[in-house]
C-alpha cells in the first residue's frame, strides 16, 4: 500500500502508531462495518472509523472463503446452532420429544 506515495508503515511511523497485521472475521468487526469488508477487494484502504476510543484504518490484503475442512469455523457453527437452540429454548419456541 502507498499513502500519497509513501509505504503505510512511512505514515503509521510518522503518526507515531503501530501497524498491526492480524487476521479477522467479519462477525468480529463493528456491525458497521461488517458489509464494507464483506464488500472490499484485496488491497482496498477502508476506515477511518472509531471503535472503543481509537481511530483505526485498514487494508484488506486478501480474503479466505470458509472451508468445510476448517475446525475452527465447524466449532463456531456448532456453537451458534448450540445458542439459537437454547435461545428458542428459553423462548418458548421448542418441544421437547423425549425427556431429558
Amino acid at each position: 500500500i502507498s499513502v500519497d506515495g509513501e509505504t503505510a508503515a512511512a505514515v503509521a511511523e510518522r503518526a507515531a502508531v503501530p501497524v498491526i497485521d492480524r487476521r479477522v472475521l467479519i462477525d468480529e468487526l463493528p456491525s458497521a462495518l461488517s458489509a464494507t469488508f464483506a464488500g472490499a477487494v484485496p488491497g482496498e484502504v477502508i476506515g477511518p472509523w472509531e471503535h472503543a476510543g481509537q481511530w483505526h484504518v485498514m487494508q484488506l490484503r486478501g480474503k479466505l472463503a470458509p472451508s468445510p475442512q476448517s475446525s475452527a469455523l465447524r466449532e463456531r457453527a456448532i456453537d451458534e446452532l448450540l445458542r439459537e437452540q437454547l435461545d428458542r429454548y428459553t423462548a418458548g419456541r421448542t418441544e421437547r420429544h423425549v425427556e431429558l
